[in-house]
Order: C-alpha cells, then structure tokens, then sequence
C-alpha cells in the first residue's frame, strides 16, 4: 500500500500530550466491548502520557495536516526493546498509517542499536495478531491476561533489519 503524502511522523513533545491523549482514549474506547477486561491504556491520565516521555526510547506520532492521526512508542525494559501503545484513529485505521508508524517506531530503534524488537497484544483482538503478523512479527509466547480472566496476552518478537 503506498502511503498518504500528507503524514508526517515526528517525536512527541510535551505540548503534544493532550492531543496523544484523545487519540488514545478514542483508539482504545471501542475495545470496552470486545475485551473481558478494560484496557489499561484508557486509565493513563495526560500526566503519565508526560512522564513516559523522559522513559529510554522513543515516543511518535503521525499527522495528518495539522491532526494527530496515530501514536506509539518504543521503550527499553529488563534490556529488551518493545513497542508500547500502538493507538491509530478509528477513522484512519485500515489506511495504512499504523504500519507507516510501526516502520518509523522501528527505524528509530534500529539508530539506536536495536536489533529485536517485543511486544504484547490480546488474544481476543485478532485484527491485531494479524496486523502484526503482516509486519513481520511472529507469536514467540502466551500467557494469561491477567490471571482469571478469559484472554490471554500474546508475546510477538521481529528481528529488526538495518
């Protein structure tokens, strides 16, 4: 798919923030019905969005002109690299700017010595398993999520190619 003309990807800033925010909530709000559980995304306040940022790695959006169309981060834990809160606008989905994002979240990675990039989705969200899948990420575990609730959180692993 060729990719709109039109996004632009950059670092988030901290005048960003409320704008990451609604994209967030907006992007997670529909997932309230399919989910046994409430994603912890829609319980983060502006000012943990804000204290993410000083984390190791990188935080980015995609604009659309002047919108705030997607979101995502890249973080360092326990030395393993993993991308964190992939969140596109309900009404951008589909059009190809959650891989634009995923490719720039893993570029910035790469320029950072990152060679193996980890992350978790939820069983019950297949549309996931299967974006991620298209990307090049393959399942390399499972595991309840959380303990007594019916889904799981599927582990996926890339190796990243400079």
């Amino acid at each position: 798919m060729l990719f709109e003309t039109d996004w632009s990807v950059g670092q988030v800033e901290p005048k960003d923030i409320p704008y990451v925010y609604q994209l967030i909530q907006a992007a997670f709000q529909p997932y309230v019905g399919i989910l046994p559980s409430r994603p912890s995304a829609l319980d983060m306040s502006e000012a943990s969005l804000l204290s993410s940022l000083q984390g190791h790695g990188g935080t980015m959006l995609v604009r659309s002109g002047q919108d705030v169309i997607a979101t995502g981060a890249w973080v360092m834990s326990h030395g393993q690299a993993w991308l964190k809160r992939i969140a596109v606008h309900p009404s951008q989905q589909g059009t190809g700017v959650g891989r634009y994002l995923v490719m720039a979240l893993e570029r910035h990675a790469i320029e950072a010595g990152v060679s193996h990039m980890k992350l978790g989705t939820r069983r019950r969200l297949p549309g996931n398993l299967i974006f991620y899948t298209r990307l090049g990420y393959s399942e390399c575990g499972r595991e309840p999520y959380p303990p007594g609730v019916d889904d799981e959180v599927v582990w996926m692993c890339k190796t990243l190619q400079p």
